[in-house]
């Protein structure tokens, strides 16, 4: 199926221009009063200025997305959640997801360049940077209450990785669920997932939420690579080797001002690729990931309206990757060794901020935040060792914002960030915002914003003895300009918002082959501009039905060679629909997401493809049962993501239909 960007276009100025007046009538949204009470709902968003503020205030364009919507649409893990936002995509290379936004998804790339928090808590570990999106998640999908996606350069107040965009998930409180609530899924691929939760609120304002998940599936038990059509490669098929297994616990309580979460999560997946040249079609290549976070906080309110908020995190993630190899000199698998990848991490971090107002005009906030990485460990070996490298560093930054009402109408924000790095020196990143609103129902935004990305431990020091890749051991930070111009008005109960951005990222860090001794490096290789459009349309009418369409248009091109980068689609349109069925009691969910097509490593390219999801979702007539049943790809879509530098596989083949039935019962 081939779409051009004109069709696309035409279709999607067609639905924005029709819908509204299809749902509303001419008048576009009733009364002044209703309209009036509607603005008093626009929703509030925390992690853009880290503090509370209306989406139309904040400095950044934004998304929200409510437990409601992440129910309803039958979502199974974070990586869903994301596909369905404007500008978002993910890569999946059946071990892990990759987060692409704003056309850049660099093949490899472990997610660094997006900021995971989860309750306002930097979930990214120490060594890669990185965060997981599917079923090694650190939370249960079913326990999040909100996640705020904060679009554009975000290191002003975070730091590094808050490079394309900022996550803040927070999850849900003992009240929300006031007593024990267990939930079953079952699905095809020999899939189930149980969970167990108990929440409760007591009279002396004691909140405690307790949770334990698991989850088991056999994959897809037949995976075709035609790169490996030949006998000896079982003609190309890989059979019952893509399982995975994982468990996930989380506890959360809180008293008056204190608060301490703890969560645990632990994956193994086996890799059905063949990847890094290991044996084709072996039950032994496998990564497992292991990670534990603590987080203590403390709020406290001062009678000037001073607000303090003082977090302490600790977190360590043990990694151990199992991988295959053939040493035989003829290949006849009569010697197999199994090499092993161990990575294994801990970090304390502290951050303290102050926030308040100066008279009516001004709303400020600074903080300090110092990062301990005790041990950011690296091991390679089989019957040698190849790498045994332990390193520690330390991290420490500054923060300041202003926000100014100038005018009735115009507000302007001023934010910069001062870091210190032991590994390349210090960064400054300032951010600039125009808040313009000539009526209360439309904000006109201006945005500014500097970014970096600190090289990390892997791409500094990670090598395999020499006999394909070597350390870095040196970069210079990723940094990116970035320029946007956002537009969001309100017609009645509808959203429409339009953002027009440009992107210039120097220094990016690539892993390349150094033809002066044709081994792997990271190196600080690419200059890369990337401009581009969204637009989006989200309305909630009185009568429960709710839809959001959007379309980008994203151009990223390498500066040196002029190309488009891969896995890189100039277009994407989604569309979102929840309509209530008897009486409200049955939702049903649709979403439909077309993706443009995209480069390879190798230049092959993955056709673009249209993706179909349904779900039925409601109460019972039984007191606290609730049913639901979702089919992904509803239509049995065929089609490929890229595969990264480590597949020899220019295209990985993704899943066609797959469902899933879930009960969920409440005590």
């Amino acid at each position: 199926m081939k779409m051009t960007s004109g069709e696309i276009s035409n279709i999607v100025s067609a639905t924005i221009l029709t819908l509204p007046l299809a749902c509303f009538g001419e008048d576009g949204g009733g009364s002044d009063d209703s309209f009036d009470i509607f603005l008093d709902d626009i929703p509030s968003v925390y992690s853009a200025s880290k503090y509370e503020q209306k989406v139309t205030e904040a400095p950044a364009s934004v998304s929200i997305v409510t437990a409601e919507e992440i129910k309803r649409y039958g979502y199974r893990d974070f990586a869903d959640i994301l596909r369905a936002q404007r500008g978002f995509y993910v890569t999946e290379d059946r071990n892990y997801g990759y987060v692409g936004v704003r056309g850049f998804g660099q093949p490899g790339d472990y997610n660094t360049r997006i900021l995971l928090m989860i309750d306002g808590v930097r979930a990214n570990e120490n060594v890669y940077d990185s965060f997981d999106l599917g079923q090694n998640f650190l939370v249960d999908i079913d326990l999040i209450d909100r996640v705020e996606i904060v679009r554009g350069a975000g290191s002003s107040l975070y730091g590094t990785s808050a490079f394309f965009a900022v996550i803040n998930v927070t999850t849900k409180s003992g009240r929300d669920f006031d007593g024990t609530e267990v939930a079953l899924d079952l699905g095809d691929q020999h899939t189930s997932a149980e969970r167990a939760t108990w929440g409760q609120r007591f009279d002396n304002g004691l909140e405690v939420l307790v949770s334990a998940s698991n989850y088991k599936s056999r994959g897809d038990d037949d995976l075709y690579y035609q790169e490996f059509d030949d006998p000896m490669f079982n003609n190309g098929h890989y059979e019952n080797n893509d399982e995975e297994e994982a468990m996930t616990v989380f506890s959360k309580l809180a008293y008056k001002g204190l608060s301490f979460s703890l969560a645990y999560q632990d994956r193994t997946k086996e890799i059905p690729t063949a990847s890094y040249g290991t044996v084709f079609n072996s039950s032994v290549t496998e990564s497992t990931d292991e990670i534990l976070e603590a987080n203590f906080g403390y709020t406290s309110y001062f009678n000037s309206g001073i607000e303090w908020i003082s977090k302490l995190n600790y977190g360590a993630y043990e990694y151990t990757g199992d991988y295959m190899y053939d040493y035989s000199d003829d290949g006849d698998l009569s010697y197999l060794v199994v090499n092993k990848d161990e990575t294994e991490s801990e970090w304390w971090a502290v951050n303290s901020q102050l926030s308040g107002v100066l008279g009516d005009s001004q709303r400020w906030i600074a903080g300090l935040e110092v990062r301990d990485n005790v041990k950011q460990d690296q091991r390679n070996f089989d019957e040698d060792v190849y790498l045994d490298d332990e390193r520690s560093s330390e991290v420490y930054g500054f923060y300041i914002q202003d926000e100014i009402a100038v005018a009735d109408k115009l507000t302007l924000s001023l934010g910069v960030r001062y870091d210190k790095y032991d590994t390349f020196g210090d960064n400054v990143s300032p951010r600039v915002a125009v808040i313009y609103s000539p009526q209360p129902q439309t904000a006109i935004k201006l945005l500014y914003g500097e970014a970096f990305r600190a090289p990390n431990a892997y791409e500094l020091y990670y090598h395999d003895g020499g006999f394909t890749t070597k350390a870095a051991n040196e970069l210079e930070p990723e940094t990116i300009k970035s320029y946007e111009l956002a537009v969001e008005h309100y017609i009645g109960r509808t959203l429409v918002s339009v953002s027009v951005y440009h992107n210039e990222i120097s220094d990016l860090i690539a892993y390349g082959l150094d033809p002066a001794d044709d081994l792997f490096v990271f190196t600080n290789a690419e200059d890369i501009e990337a401009h581009g459009v969204e637009v989006g349309l989200e309305s909630q009418l009185e009568n429960g039905l709710k839809y959001a369409l959007s379309y980008a248009y994203q151009d990223n091109e390498d500066d040196t060679t002029g190309k488009r980068l891969d896995n890189s689609p100039r277009n994407m349109f989604k569309a979102n629909l929840l309509m209530p069925l008897l009486q409200e009691r049955i939702v049903g969910g649709l979403e439909v997401q077309y993706m443009g097509d995209r480069n390879s490593l190798q230049g092959v390219e993955a056709d673009d493809h249209v993706l179909t999801n349904l779900t039925i979702s409601g109460e019972t007539q039984v007191r606290g049962l609730a049913l639901s049943a979702s089919i992904h790809n509803l239509f049995d879509e065929e089609y490929d993501d890229p595969g990264s530098a480590e597949h020899t596989q220019a295209l990985l083949e993704q899943d066609g239909r797959t469902f899933v039935v879930r009960a969920s019962y409440q005590f």
